[in-house]
């Protein structure tokens, strides 16, 4: 018998994950995806980690948005729509948790609303240009709020068409 060079075995093993997980039906709809061992560290820039059965799954090239609200019915409906998109979306209730957030991850674009209790969104606007710098949408309820405060690429109105946001975020986001 004949002995497998282990270095071969574990490329061949690697390439056999990486097929069964591009045909994996949950993940259809995306491209780009490949396995890593649950054990092995993935470094990949801009990768995300989804769940798979033994595995975990990475989509490459996805854009990550950053939904900040302070109204969860508000905050996962926009999340929704622009994961049904093809978007990752991080969320966050409060200003702190969006600065948490955003420290920790790659984030392409940022989409706040303008009341956060204690602080406002054009405050948070100002801290998230202080670590990044990202397009960032500011939703606004507010009828006196007229013009885009400093730090924010486009003011919104409340309530917004998603088809209208959809295309604004397309718009914003940076080529890669």
């Amino acid at each position: 018998m004949s002995k497998v060079c282990p270095v071969v075995l574990l490329l061949s093993m690697y390439l056999l994950c990486i097929l069964r997980c591009i045909g994996a039906p949950p993940f259809a709809p995306y491209t780009g995806f490949g396995c890593i061992h649950p054990k092995q560290k993935l470094t990949c820039k801009g990768a995300v980690l989804g769940p798979a059965v033994g595995m975990t799954a990475v989509r490459w090239n996805v854009r990550t948005i950053l939904c900040v609200d302070d109204h969860p019915t508000a905050l996962h409906g926009i999340a929704r729509l622009l994961e049904s998109r093809g978007y990752h979306c991080l969320t966050a209730g409060t200003p702190e948790e969006a600065l948490l957030l955003l420290n920790q991850n790659q984030v392409d674009l940022a989409v706040v609303d303008y009341w956060l209790p204690p602080a406002t969104g054009a405050e948070l606007a100002q801290e998230i240009r202080k670590i990044r710098s990202i397009p960032i949408i500011l939703f606004t309820g507010d009828p006196d709020l007229q013009h885009a405060p400093e730090g924010v690429d486009l003011l919104l109105g409340k309530p917004q068409a998603p088809e209208d946001l959809l295309g604004f975020v397309a718009a914003l986001l940076p080529e890669r």
